[in-house]
């Protein structure tokens, strides 16, 4: 549904504007480096100086370790990445190395506004473990000529003099392939190699499906040697050589390991440092298990360390590590390498503990008919956590993992919510699209986030049943149960060796983080749900509403930032959800969109008083679609709801000029560094805002993993 004008009006409205309707930014404009990134440290300090001596000890090796899979996850983002930021560290861009890096630039004629430029682009390339976007996967363009950054790096006395200069090629280099991850000719991607094309990655993806091989840790390389195919499906482990060899048709395929050797080496060295100072048996099982998971590249061994991770309920120093999201895979089976370590946060974990205890009350309330939840509610663990230190593309607010379905069913899964990413995000957050009285009431509520993501972790991912059939013709639902979309019995299923991620593909992700989103919103509107927040009256609980709906879907405008045109293609999972209950709400007519400024601009209007009516039964709608499509790997039907709601036609094409027009720098976070000092005690340093010291302290964490 188009969203009708009302008219151009004079209308105050927050500000961030960037380009005019008339100007629009080309390509190459939109892919560089903002100047107004904020840089936000994740405070952490001083829950870390509260863990024991042994706690702390524990936390530093799993951060060490974690610090060598951020260069897996940079493998995993482009072929140039590690090279780049390799080079980027031999600069020495501590306080002092960057003062003596200006002054020998500025002999060579580069001026402060360049030499600025080119360190905002360092630094987005550090924080994004690449130089594309974590967030939205587009390339990353400095605001300075290659040029000028061959002679800044040249003009370094740190730089080694066998380095690969043509590497800085790379970072200019623009054509229409690279813009966006993804697979030729839409795009690359280092999860394939360079002319791997879509039917060779769906053969693929079919060929391990039938052959039960987990995809998770892998990579596939493809070439072509007289006239014959071979397919290598690399493994990432310390071990190396050939596991299996094979032959389909005209085609070879071979199982390696050995993918990321020298890296996995190095973390298997620093977890079994860690396993001396784990504080109970569930850590320790779990720390050997990623040993032998590295070590032999089994996912077996992975998903047993997730196991234990989950059943390890309450630890005071919290982890993860290992290949998780399949977000950045085009094809949505193969994981991005995450790792993180954090210390919790003791209050706000209680409350979100209370909330597991009555989280069954709430999920019986959720809008699917009761065949379509788990049969059983596996209680998980629920913790607020001040993040120590994320190594990946870019830190989330909140997590729901495992992402095993199995796990998940039989052992359960655990939530997390990073509260001092929350914290940044807020205090970085620039409202566009809203005029100034609600922008006011949106800054004056300070638990929408909190409980946003609550109602999306624990009950959005920790929802919703899969109907699955088994090796043995075994299924986990009646063969009677009725489809509520189709009013038939259901017909579809996740067959042996199918799982959701390989039923809905390149959709999976942004499907489920609109389940997700939706379940947050509709949570939202129940009273008891906001009372165990401490929001009790009457007005609180209306200002949590309107703040939290209000939020979602300004984003969904903000969302068109992250769609291609080119390529008809979204980039970022929970953007597009967030533009799809946009539409859902705009064509329900609780939300209306008002053109102003002569069509520069454009101000978000909710109805408030019909959110607990209309807008409950949209998205409520809209929930029953996704959770059903969802559970019975109904993937053309999903296809066809998602097209509804997500395609991008000539009036949204207007819309996205305007939000382009209007688009606020996303903040990028400084972590902190722990080392053991001589006396064997583990000292932490935290950095404070700005730039200069997101750089000093990449270089500090790094440069001992080169």
């Amino acid at each position: 549904m188009i969203p009708r004008f009302f008219g151009r009006q004079t209308v105050r409205l927050a500000k961030a504007v960037l380009f005019s309707m008339s100007q629009q930014p080309t390509p190459e404009e939109l892919a560089q480096v903002r100047p107004d990134i904020p840089y936000v440290t994740l405070k952490v300090k001083e829950a870390f100086e509260q863990l024991t001596p042994k706690e702390k000890l524990y936390a530093h090796y799993l951060s060490a370790a974690s610090w060598y899979g951020y260069w897996i996850s940079a493998v995993q983002t482009s072929a140039e990445t590690p090279e780049l930021l390799k080079l980027f560290l031999s600069l020495n861009l501590t306080a002092k190395g960057t003062a003596k890096l200006k002054t020998a630039a500025k002999d060579q004629g580069i001026t402060d506004e360049e030499f600025e430029a080119f360190l905002q682009y360092v630094a987005a390339c550090f924080s994004n473990c690449g130089n594309y976007l974590s967030f939205g996967d587009t390339k990353m363009l400095p605001r300075v000529s290659l040029d000028k950054i061959t002679t800044i790096v040249k003009a370094s006395a740190n730089v080694p003099k066998d380095a690969n200069l043509d590497v800085l090629k790379k970072i200019t280099s623009f054509e229409k392939e690279e813009r966006m991850l993804g697979l030729v000719p839409e795009g690359l991607s280092s999860y394939f190699s360079a002319n791997c094309t879509s039917e060779d990655a769906e053969f693929i993806k079919k060929w391990m499906e039938t052959n039960k091989v987990e995809p998770g840790n892998t990579r596939l390389w493809k070439t072509e040697k007289d006239g014959k195919i071979e397919y290598e499906i690399k493994t990432t482990s310390v071990e190396t050589g050939v596991v299996k060899e094979v032959t389909e048709g005209d085609k070879l395929i071979k199982i390696t390991k050995g993918d990321n050797s020298e890296l996995a080496a190095k973390m298997v060295e620093n977890f079994k440092k860690a396993l001396e100072y784990a504080s109970n048996d569930r850590e320790k099982a779990m720390i050997e298990q990623y040993i032998q998971h590295y070590q032999t590249g089994d996912m077996e061994k992975f998903k047993q360390s997730q196991r234990e991770w989950v059943k390890d309920v309450g630890p005071i120093v919290e982890t993860n590590i290992g290949f998780v999201e399949t977000y950045r895979d085009p094809v949505g089976t193969r994981a991005e390498h995450s790792a993180w370590v954090a210390c919790v946060d003791k209050h706000q974990s209680k409350l979100y503990s209370e909330l597991v205890n009555l989280a069954p009350e709430f999920i019986k309330t959720l809008p699917w008919p009761t065949e379509f939840e788990r049969d059983v509610f596996k209680r998980p663990d629920f913790t607020a956590l001040g993040i120590v230190m994320y190594g990946g593309s870019g830190v989330p607010l909140g997590i729901n993992i495992p992402n095993f379905d199995d796990i998940r069913t039989e052992d359960g899964f655990k939530n997390v919510y990073l509260i001092n990413v929350g914290g940044a995000a807020a205090s970085a957050q620039t409202l566009t699209f809203l005029t100034e009285e609600d922008v006011a009431r949106l800054k004056a509520c300070t638990k929408d986030m909190d409980i946003q993501v609550a109602g999306h972790e624990l009950l959005g991912h920790g929802s919703g049943k899969q109907f699955t059939e088994d090796a043995t013709g075994k299924k986990n639902f009646s063969p009677d149960t009725i489809n509520p979309l189709t009013k038939e019995p259901v017909a579809t299923w996740y067959k042996p060796g199918e799982s959701y991620d390989s039923g809905f593909g390149a959709l999976a992700s942004g499907w489920e983080e609109c389940r997700a989103e939706g379940v947050g919103l509709f949570l939202s509107l129940d009273p008891k749900f906001l009372t165990h927040f401490g929001l009790s009256s009457a007005e609180e609980q209306k200002e949590l509403i309107f703040s939290n709906w209000m939020k979602m879907v300004r984003n969904g405008i903000r969302a068109l930032e992250f769609y291609n045109p080119e390529l008809k293609k979204w980039g970022q999972a929970h953007m597009v959800a967030r533009h799809v209950i946009l539409r859902v709400l705009l064509e329900a007519g609780v939300v209306t969109l008002e053109e102003t400024e002569g069509g520069e601009n454009v101000v978000l209007r909710l109805k408030e008083e019909e959110i607990t009516t209309k807008g409950k039964e949209a998205i409520s709608t809209l929930l029953l679609n996704l959770n059903v499509c969802r559970a019975t790997n109904d993937f053309k039907r999903a296809q066809e709801y998602w097209a509804k709601y997500a395609t991008v036609d000539e009036y949204w094409m207007k819309i996205r000029s305007i939000a382009l027009a209007h688009r606020a720098a996303r903040f990028q976070v400084i972590y902190g560094k722990s080392s053991v000092n001589a006396d064997g005690a583990v000292d932490f340093t935290e950095y404070p805002n700005g730039m200069d010291n997101l750089l000093q302290s990449y270089t500090d964490i790094l440069t001992p993993t080169l």
